[in-house]
């Protein structure tokens, strides 16, 4: 079975009281699918709070769960800067035409 190629595009606020958990519970579904899916990567984005907050607490919540092996990549507050995120994205779909999954 092939496996379908997803980068997870999200803004992850688990450890933030109040915030949506949903992001982090989709990261955790698609890990645990990895006979499925191949994550390519995480690309983390601004939503329920700024960039560098959620990519931070990305960064952190993996590393609490002794998670290495998902790449992160940090996207910026609007779609006008560059950032890893995009540069990832661009890379990926240029290296999989048509194959991968947002």
């Amino acid at each position: 079975m092939t496996k379908e190629k997803v980068i997870l595009v999200f803004d992850n606020t688990i450890t933030h009281w109040r915030k949506d958990i949903d992001d982090a519970l989709a990261l955790f579904y698609l890990y645990g699918k990895q006979d499925q899916v191949e994550l390519l990567g995480v690309c983390t984005t601004h939503g329920n709070l700024d960039a560098d907050y959620t990519y931070n607490e990305t960064i952190k919540m993996l590393d609490k769960l002794s998670i290495t092996d998902i790449k992160v990549f940090k996207g910026m507050m609007t779609a006008a800067e560059p950032s890893p995120a995009v540069d990832f994205l661009i890379e990926q779909a240029n290296l999989y035409p048509g194959e991968v999954i947002i």
